[in-house]
C-alpha cells in the first residue's frame, strides 16, 4: 500500500494548534467587541463630560459679558460725565478679555459714552445708539454690528437706568478666538451653528479647521432639523473619511443657535485600540507558546508512543519477531497495546518454529498470497539425514529427540547462514532450498557451503547416539527446474518444491549408503558450483525411478579445485580404468589407494564392481553405468 495521510505527529500539531486558534479568536473576537462596546461607551461619557466642560466654559464667558454689563450699568447710572466713572468703566473692561466694547447714550444729553476696547482709554465720541438699545427695558442679547468698527457682533444690552441705553459688544472674531481657547480633548473642538446651517462661530486654527468636512457634516444636521426641533439637546456619531466623531448639540437660547462640540473617536480608542492589538498580539504568542508546549507534549504522550508502536507492528509485519520489545508509556492505553503487540509477536514467534522463518518474511516481502499456486523455477535442493537413525531412535526411544533436536538445529542453521531455506523436516532427514523464494544467482556455491559447514558442525558438536557414536551426516544435491510454491489444499498449505529436481537430490542422499560417502552432489550442481571446491566424480548412477543415468560427485571439501589430494586423482584413474573395462588395471589402483586410506567408501565400492566383472565380463553394451535400486 502507498504512504498516505499525514503523520500523527503533524495531526497532533494541527490539532493541538488548530485548537488554540478556534480558541484564541472567538475568545478574543467576543473580547474586543466588549471592549469595543466599553470604550465606546466611555467616549460616549468623556463626550458628554467635555461638552458639558465646554458649555460651561462658554456660558462663564458670557456670564462675564453680563457682568461687565452690571457694573457699568451701576456706574453710568448717576454721572456718567465724571473721570471716576471713566475710570472704572476701563477697570471694569480690563477685568475680562470677552467684550469688544461698550456704548452708552445718555438721552438727557445727547451724548454717547464709548470705547473700542479694554485696553484703549474711555472717551465720549459722537455716536448715536440705533432705537433698539432704548426700546429694551430689560437687558438681552442680539446680532448686531459693532459700532467701533462695523464688523458683525453680538450685543447684550437694553435700557440702563432712567435716561440711558447701554450695550456690551462682543464681536464674531472675539468670539472665535474665546471658542478656540476652550480645550476640547486633544484634537476636538466647539462651534457655533445657525438654524439654517450656517456656521456662526468657528474657532481659529487648530485641528478642527482642518476637518472642516466634520464642520459641514455637523451644520448640515441642524439645517435639516424641523423648525419645532430648534432648541433640542441631542448626541450623534459621525463618520468622514473613514474617521468617526462625537458630535453633540446643545441650544444657546439664541436666534436658534446651536453650541456643537466634536470629539474624534479615535483620540480615545486609539490608545485603546492599541492596547487591545498588543493584547491581541499577547494573547496568540501565548497561545502559541501553550500550543507549542502541548504539541511536545503531545508528542511526548502520543506521537513518539505511537511512532515507536507502528514501528513494532511493521516488525511484526516483516516477521522480525525478535525486535519487538514492550514499551511502556505514558498512557495506560498505550501500555496495554504494546503488551498485545509483545505478546502477538511471541505467539507468531513460537508459530515461526513449525515454519521457515526466513521464508515468512521474503513471502510477505514479495505480497505472496497464501493460496494454492505455484511457478517453474531452477532451483539447488539438499536433503540431509542422519546415518543408521532408524536403529538409534528404537534404542533411544524419546531420548532421542534432543539429539535429534540438536542436529536439526546445527543443519538449519548452516543452511540459513549460507542463503537457504528450510523446507520441512521428514523426521531425521532436513529438506532446504536455494533459489526459492528469493532469487539467487550462486545457489549452487551456497549450498556446496551449506553441506559442508553442516557435516563440520555436527563433528564438532560433539553429539553422540547411545553408544557413544558421532553422529554420522549424509546430503544429497541437485540443481535444477523445480515448480516452487505454496502446494496444498485452501485449507492446508505448504510453502516446498516438487519434481524431479527434488526427487533426485533425495536419491543422491540415499546414494551415499552405496558409496560410503557424506555428500554427493550431481554433474548439475557440480557445473554450478564452479572451481571453489574439492571433488571427484564417482561415477554414472542410475537411481531409482529415472532412467536416465547421471553423473555424480563426491564433495569434499572447499578451496581450489588444485588442492584435490592424490587419492583422489587415483581414484579417477581407477574409474578411467573401469570405463575402459580395464577392470585388473583399475583393481590394481584401487589397491595402493586402500592401502593407504583402508575406508574409503567409493573406492571399496568400484573394487567390489571391478571384481565382479572380471569374473563374469560384461556385454557389448554395457556403459559403465550403476545402477541403484533402492532410496
Amino acid at each position: 500500500m502507498g504512504k498516505r495521510g499525514i503523520t500523527v505527529k503533524s495531526a497532533v500539531t494541527i490539532l493541538v494548534f488548530g485548537g488554540a486558534l478556534l480558541l484564541t479568536v472567538p475568545l478574543h473576537w467576543v473580547w474586543w467587541q466588549t471592549a469595543r462596546q466599553s470604550s465606546i461607551q466611555l467616549v460616549d461619557a468623556l463626550s458628554e463630560q467635555i461638552t458639558s466642560t465646554v458649555r460651561r466654559e462658554w456660558w462663564e464667558r458670557v456670564a462675564d459679558t453680563e457682568s461687565v454689563y452690571r457694573v457699568a450699568e451701576s456706574l453710568l447710572g448717576a454721572q456718567p460725565d465724571a473721570p471716576t466713572v471713566r475710570r472704572a468703566l476701563g477697570a471694569a473692561l480690563s477685568a475680562t478679555q470677552v467684550p469688544s466694547g461698550l456704548t452708552y447714550r445718555d438721552r438727557r444729553t445727547g451724548r454717547t459714552l464709548a470705547t473700542r476696547d479694554a485696553a484703549g482709554p474711555v472717551e465720549f465720541r459722537p455716536f448715536d445708539a440705533g432705537p433698539e438699545e432704548q426700546q429694551r427695558p430689560t437687558p438681552e442679547w442680539r446680532e448686531a454690528a459693532n459700532p467701533a468698527d462695523g464688523r458683525p457682533a453680538v450685543a447684550f444690552g437694553g435700557q440702563a437706568g432712567a435716561d440711558g441705553a447701554l450695550s456690551i459688544y462682543v464681536s464674531m472674531d472675539r468670539f472665535s478666538t474665546l471658542l478656540g481657547a476652550i480645550p476640547v480633548g486633544k484634537t476636538g473642538g466647539a462651534f457655533v451653528v445657525g438654524p439654517k446651517g450656517v456656521v456662526v462661530v468657528q474657532p481659529g486654527g487648530g485641528a478642527l479647521e482642518a476637518a472642516s468636512p466634520v464642520i459641514a457634516a455637523a451644520a448640515a444636521i441642524v439645517a435639516a432639523r424641523p423648525a419645532t426641533a430648534v432648541n433640542i439637546v441631542e448626541a450623534r456619531r459621525i463618520t468622514v473619511a473613514d474617521a468617526s466623531y462625537r458630535v453633540s448639540f446643545s441650544p444657546l437660547e439664541f436666534n436658534g443657535w446651536q453650541f456643537v462640540v466634536v470629539v474624534p473617536e479615535a483620540e480615545f480608542l486609539s490608545d485603546i485600540e492599541t492596547m487591545l492589538r498588543r493584547a491581541l498580539i499577547s494573547l496568540i504568542g501565548l497561545a502559541v507558546v501553550l500550543a507549542i508546549g502541548a504539541a511536545l507534549l503531545a508528542q511526548r504522550v502520543l506521537s513518539r508512543p505511537l511512532t515507536t508502536l507502528a514501528a513494532d507492528l511493521r516488525k511484526v509485519e516483516r516477521f522480525e519477531l525478535e525486535d519487538v520489545a514492550y514499551r511502556r508509556g505514558g498512557l495506560r492505553e498505550f501500555d496495554q497495546l504494546s503488551a498485545a503487540i509483545v505478546r502477538m509477536a511471541n505467539g507468531l514467534a513460537d508459530f515461526a518454529k513449525f515454519i521457515p522463518t526466513d521464508l515468512v518474511r521474503t513471502l510477505l516481502a514479495d505480497g505472496v498470497r497464501a493460496v494454492p499456486g505455484g511457478e517453474t523455477r531452477e532451483l539447488t535442493v539438499m536433503f540431509a539425514d542422519v546415518a543408521g537413525f532408524t536403529k538409534i531412535s528404537e534404542r533411544m526411544g524419546t531420548a532421542v529427540i534432543d539429539v535429534i533436536s540438536r542436529y536439526l538445529d546445527l543443519v538449519s542453521r548452516t543452511v540459513e547462514a549460507n542463503g537457504g531455506t528450510v523446507d520441512k523436516f521428514i523426521g531425521d532427514a532436513v529438506m532446504a532450498l536455494w533459489g526459492a523464494p528469493r532469487p539467487d544467482a550462486a545457489q549452487a556455491r551456497h549450498a556446496c557451503a551449506a553441506a559442508l559447514a553442516a557435516i563440520e558442525a555436527v563433528r564438532q558438536s560433539g553429539i553422540l547416539d547411545d553408544q557413544g557414536h558421532p553422529l554420522k551426516v549424509r546430503i544429497g544435491l541437485h540443481s535444477g527446474a523445480a515448480v516452487v510454491g505454496n502446494i496444498g489444499s485452501e485449507r492446508r498449505l505448504n510453502y516446498t518444491a516438487i519434481g524431479d529436481t527434488v526427487n533426485l537430490a533425495s536419491r543422491l542422499e540415499g546414494a551415499n549408503k552405496v558409496f560410503g560417502t557424506a555428500i554427493l552432489i550431481s554433474e548439475a550442481t557440480w557445473a554450478a558450483a564452479g572451481d571453489g571446491f574439492v571433488t571427484r566424480e564417482i561415477g554414472e548412477v542410475s537411481v531409482l525411478g529415472k532412467a536416465e543415468a547421471i553423473r555424480v560427485h563426491e564433495l569434499i571439501a572447499a578451496g581450489a579445485a588444485a588442492a584435490k589430494p592424490p587419492w583422489a586423482y587415483a581414484y579417477g584413474d581407477a574409474l578411467q580404468c573401469y570405463r575402459g573395462r580395464d577392470f585388473v588395471g583399475a583393481v590394481r589402483v584401487l589397491d595402493a589407494l586402500l592401502a593407504g586410506r583402508p575406508d574409503d567408501g567409493p573406492a571399496l565400492w568400484l573394487r567390489s564392481i571391478c571384481q565382479r566383472l572380471q569374473a563374469a565380463p560384461p556385454p557389448a553394451a554395457w556403459r559403465g553405468v550403476a545402477v541403484l535400486d533402492s532410496k
